[in-house]
């Protein structure tokens, strides 16, 4: 049986591009023509149509999974991610606010729904490549006896020692942050604030942040309710806080400006498998992250991992009501 690996079937973002460095990679390598029953390699965002094309074919499919999404019930998932109206996110997180056992099954049932695209994907697949142990723990409660393997693709980073030296070519630090639309266990408002409070406890600090595949016009609701606005808060912080756009490929641009910063600092939960984190990595930058998802088998020796306690053993939709208070998790009027 031979082996492809394609990415010409994938959707745009950061797992196509792992794909398509994949697939560049693989053609240095004589491998013989693919037949009927040959295995081709696709990542989970591979268009639902394609991949059912490929097993009519009698491809093999051999699936990539790096995560999966996992939100606690909040009005900005509820509204903004499920695009749910006010009154009925307002009436699920009543319903689900009872007890435990019942908010754990409201919030597993809706990120079912969410997910579900990606379970039709594991169904139709002959075999899973989990990209983290934490990673395989998320999928395993639902499909237990999928053939897998566990690769993970974090890179050693041994510069450490030599951040010091590095940052002397500028009077300041600059620091990589990364931009996640209606994402917001990413993590990004959280590190823009945290800054924001940093810059105004004390002027000891100088350093700018570069703000990575911005897009305007963004909302968030957090979890008291009160809407953030990254356009404002980026206008009243417009001295130290640099947006560029969002973009498709690590073009030269997009390279000169990772490696022109310092090191790259995520807050993100959750997280089984951060494909844009793995990339910054590849350029040789540092890395300041949580410890939380597959994060720290993913970062490994390449940076400074902050301890979380966010039950990373625990059933992956579970921790939405033991790791959040009622204050910051349920909406109250």
């Amino acid at each position: 049986m031979s082996l492809r690996i394609s990415s010409c079937f994938q959707k745009t973002g950061s797992g196509a591009r792992f794909m398509k460095l994949l697939e560049n990679e693989s053609r240095s390598i004589d491998t013989p023509q693919a037949d009927a029953g040959s295995a081709i390699i696709c990542n989970v965002n591979i268009r639902l149509a394609s991949l059912i094309l490929l097993v009519l074919k009698r491809r093999k499919i051999i699936l990539r999974l790096d995560g999966i999404n996992s939100y606690p019930l909040t009005r900005n998932f509820l509204q903004r991610r499920m695009k749910f109206s006010k009154i009925f996110s307002n009436l699920l997180i009543k319903l689900a606010s009872k007890n435990k056992k019942t908010y754990n099954f409201v919030a597993e049932s809706i990120n079912f729904l969410l997910n579900f695209g990606i379970f039709i994907r594991i169904l139709f697949s002959y075999h899973l490549v989990y990209q983290s142990s934490f990673c395989r723990d998320c999928y395993a409660i639902y499909f237990p006896n999928k053939r897998y393997n566990i690769i993970n693709n974090g890179t050693l980073f041994y510069g450490l020692e030599n951040v010091d030296e590095n940052v002397k070519k500028n009077s300041y630090r600059k620091i990589l942050v990364t931009f996640h639309k209606n994402r917001p266990l990413k993590g990004t408002r959280d590190v823009l604030l945290f800054f924001e409070q940093l810059r105004q406890s004390s002027d000891q600090y100088n350093f700018k942040v570069i703000l990575l595949g911005y897009e305007p016009n963004v909302k968030e609701l957090d979890r008291s309710g009160n809407i953030f606005c990254y356009d404002e808060f980026l206008l009243r912080n417009n001295s130290w806080i640099i947006p560029y756009e969002k973009f498709e490929d690590f073009n030269d641009h997009i390279s000169s400006l990772i490696w022109d910063c310092d090191f790259y600092i995520s807050l993100a939960r959750f997280d089984p498998c951060p494909n844009l984190m793995l990339e910054i990595m590849a350029h040789g930058l540092p890395v300041v992250a949580c410890a939380s998802g597959g994060v720290a088998e993913v970062v490994g020796a390449s940076g400074i991992l902050l301890d979380v306690e966010d039950g990373l053993h625990k059933p992956y939709f579970n921790y939405n009501y033991d790791d959040f208070t009622t204050d910051q998790v349920f909406y109250k009027s």
